[in-house]
């Protein structure tokens, strides 16, 4: 196993693939890189301890997927985590990503994440994104737009409140977690199948419509069992309505 290496001076890209399978314990990345790319550590198996710099920007497609990395600090620059970045690593936590702007496909897809920080700037969550990881807590924050389809399936969620700002959720998209509440904060918007399963995870399931969110309407009868879009309304079933 090797410990350390000597970075060349003024490096600013990691190339595609550069520590692929490699049998380093830790690394240290230093400050000026801005990209890591595609594969550049993945099937590193006993690297755990790795140190990103606060300029890097993009964590390329694969870069650490089944790596031995534990965890990632607070990423001030980060803006895109490309598609299967850190699928089925050993990756635990990662800290705030106030500058993140974009989740890709199956980007933590079977890792062992249980916690997220802060992503203020998320616009873009993509297909798969989170599908099999243990996490209990995520926070959508103002300025989310689309979540992609199953990108939450099977995570160990119990609640999620979803910002005004969001105009689509995909198909099976929390299908699997044990989600008691799901709040809608603002207006109606496109769901593509049973986003919540068919029927949700928890017994105890119920959405939460705020006083303030308006484009929803709710049926009479018990229609499905999940949020249908039918021309610009978008139905509830009364069954599932929960009050504050």
């Amino acid at each position: 196993y090797m410990s350390t290496f000597s970075w060349p001076s003024h490096i600013v890209d990691i190339p595609n693939g550069c520590f692929e399978s490699s049998y380093f314990t830790s690394m240290s990345i230093p400050e000026g890189v801005l990209t890591i790319g595609d594969y550049g550590f993945r099937y590193s198996s006993v690297l755990a301890d790795v140190n990103l710099p606060s300029t890097l920007m993009t964590i390329g497609e694969g870069a650490f997927s089944s790596s031995a990395i534990s965890s990632i600090g607070d990423m001030e620059s980060l803006s895109t985590i490309m598609q299967s970045a850190f699928q089925g690593s050993s990756i635990t936590t990662i800290g705030d990503m106030p500058s993140l702007i974009t989740i890709g496909d199956s980007a933590f897809d079977g890792s062992a994440l249980s916690s997220i920080g802060d992503m203020p700037s998320l616009e873009k969550i993509e297909t798969y994104a989170f599908i099999a990881c243990p996490l209990t807590s995520v926070t959508f924050a103002e300025g989310l737009l689309y979540i992609g389809e199953q990108s939450f399936v099977s995570t160990q969620l119990t609640n999620v409140v979803f910002p005004r700002t969001l105009t689509y959720i995909g198909s099976g998209a929390f299908e699997g977690p044990p989600i008691s509440d799901a709040v809608f904060l603002g207006n109606g918007f496109v769901f593509e199948g049973a986003i919540f399963g068919n029927p949700p995870a928890a017994t105890n399931f119920g959405i939460i419509i705020k006083p303030e969110a308006t484009g929803w309407m709710n049926p009479v009868t018990d229609y499905s069992v999940y949020p249908y879009p039918i021309k610009n309304w978008y139905w509830i079933p009364t069954t599932l309505i929960k009050g504050e």
